[in-house]
């Protein structure tokens, strides 16, 4: 008998698309424009501190679906970057088109290169779960819990510190990190990734803990601290540029994103839609929304964030909500064609990596 799919961590999925591209927007020019208006400034850091977690919360999510698998497919990564190849090359055949510029076999090549960290660090991941399963199956609930906050001290705690000594204080230990030498990069790491996979896997195994109401209170209250330390840190960089990213507050290593992603998903799980075929079909596209969105976001206007707070806040929902839109339909044309494909070659030749 098919096991019916709760929905409700579907949509999860959708909503956390839509926070990366508001992450994006914000990043690359809505903050900047915002910097003269202390409100529309003010409102996109709140609305930032609630949608930062968004990538830690794609790896939760994983985390908490795969912990148990003793076997995956390599045909899976495989497609995953040839999907972001194919975007990449589109577009870059649209832009030359568009601009009348001759072909360049060297700027195909750099432009049509998968490079994304998220896709790389994700693939990187997938391979390597069922081997980080084993580890989880061989603990028991006790160690896996003295595991999980060990890691969490060593790799996120720990190095947080040494972020907040080099931003504020500027005081830069080289060596004192746990992640690379002279930082966290922001949390754009594999470490990263295998902490907060294995924090999808606790609550997997643990269940939640929390109540939906005390965990809402906890995530409202932690958003606001996020938004407000972000606000105070933006006053040490130029409002240019995505300097911002280099902010502690808003690093997917810090702490309180990676409990702000471990609050939301406490909250969907014990939200149960049943199985709407609907909402788990436009789930699908969710990948292709963060693939597809950077190329989007080069062309959307920013300054629309200096405009009147509705107004802002209306067009950031409105072209995010035209993007997945788009990405939906995107999504179904590589899955009729190149992802028949891989499913095909994945049906015959699965390249299984297994732990059995």
């Amino acid at each position: 008998m098919k096991q019916e799919r709760n929905s409700s961590i579907e949509l999860l999925r959708i909503i956390a698309a839509l926070g990366v591209f508001i992450i994006h927007y914000n990043g690359t020019g809505g903050f900047a424009e915002a910097a003269g208006h202390a409100a529309n400034h003010w409102v996109l850091f709140m609305l930032e501190g609630l949608v930062i977690c968004a990538v830690d919360l794609f790896v939760m999510v994983s985390g908490y679906f795969m912990s148990h698998r003793t076997s995956v497919s390599a045909i899976k990564p495989i497609d995953l970057m040839f999907q972001t190849f194919i975007f990449a090359a589109i577009y870059y055949f649209v832009t030359v088109a568009l601009q009348t510029s001759p072909l360049s076999v060297r700027d195909f090549v750099m432009a049509a290169m998968p490079a994304n960290y998220y896709v790389m660090f994700y693939c990187v991941l997938f391979l390597i779960a069922p081997f980080l399963n084993r580890v989880i199956e061989n603990l028991s609930d006790k160690k896996f819990s003295q595991m999980v906050w060990l890691l969490l001290f060593i790799f996120s705690f720990w190095p947080t510190l040494f972020d907040i000594l080099q931003q504020y204080k500027g005081i830069a230990w080289n060596g004192m990190w746990t992640i690379t030498r002279s930082g966290t990069s922001s949390g754009q790491n594999i470490v990263n990734f295998v902490l907060v996979y294995f924090i999808g896997a606790y609550l997997r195994r643990r269940g939640p803990r929390l109540g939906v109401s005390q965990s809402i209170i906890c995530l409202a209250l932690i958003s606001f601290v996020l938004g407000l330390a972000q606000s105070h840190a933006f006053a040490f960089f130029p409002p240019e540029g995505d300097a911002y990213i280099y902010s502690v507050p808003f690093s997917y290593a810090n702490p309180l994103v990676i409990l702000e992603a471990y609050l939301v998903l406490n909250i969907f799980l014990q939200i149960n839609l049943g199985e709407k075929p609907i909402i788990n079909r436009v789930a699908r596209a969710a990948f292709t929304m963060y693939l597809l969105h950077p190329y989007i976001m080069r062309y959307l206007d920013k300054t629309t964030a200096s405009a009147n707070v509705f107004t802002m806040l209306l067009y950031i929902v409105g072209t995010g909500v035209a993007c997945y839109i788009f990405s939906i339909f995107a999504w179904f044309l590589y899955d009729k064609t190149f992802g028949k494909i891989f499913a095909d070659i994945g049906a015959k030749h699965p390249l299984i990596i297994s732990t059995k």
